[in-house]
């Protein structure tokens, strides 16, 4: 631990599967960096971690989140080059998810309606979909897919909308919709 509050692991090469259980209520922080881990999971508990950050994580292919993740607000993850999905439908009061540098991640699932910024940049992400009245303010997306879908409709706090569809080297063609009413 680096500060009363916070929680810094970097396991380096050691782990292959990577589980962390938080049981004490002091740290609001944890930033993981696990080179080859390919699997990491919090199901042992996260008590009243706010905010976590994943990153450097090459290899990992599957986050399992804890069955109650209600103190959790902020998710940051980068450089997880192995991710293809992120199923975040667990983290019920997320408020915001930066996602940078996950090339190969081309979905993300369960966003919840508390989500106030959604940062998603250099991946392959193609749809975001954020249920109808949420408390959404922000979104910022850069992806290398080809068709980016996001559909804004009945979102009445939306303020900022950026969109960027990246050159890739097999792209042909660029599509991006957005359904705002």
């Amino acid at each position: 631990p680096l500060a009363e509050n916070s929680y810094d692991f970097e396991c380096g090469n050691d782990a292959r599967n990577l589980k962390i259980a938080i049981k004490h209520n002091v740290f609001h922080t944890i930033t993981i960096q696990a080179d080859i881990a390919k699997l990491i999971d919090f199901s042992g508990g996260t008590k009243k971690v706010e905010m976590i950050r994943l990153r450097k994580c090459f290899k990992a292919t599957r986050i399992i989140w804890p069955e109650y993740t209600g103190n959790i607000k902020r998710l940051y993850i980068s450089n997880c080059d192995s991710l293809r999905r992120l199923d975040i439908s667990s983290l019920t009061n997320i408020d915001e998810i930066s996602i940078l540098n996950c090339h190969q991640l081309e979905e993300i699932t369960g966003l919840s309606p508390t989500i106030k910024e959604i940062n998603i940049h250099h991946t392959k992400v193609s749809a975001i979909n954020i249920l109808p009245n949420s408390k959404l303010q922000k979104i910022n997306v850069s992806t290398f897919s080809p068709e980016l879908k996001i559909n804004v409709e009945s979102q009445p706090n939306l303020q900022i909308i950026y969109c960027e569809i990246l050159p890739h080297k097999s792209q042909k063609g660029d599509v991006l919709i957005v359904n705002a009413n």
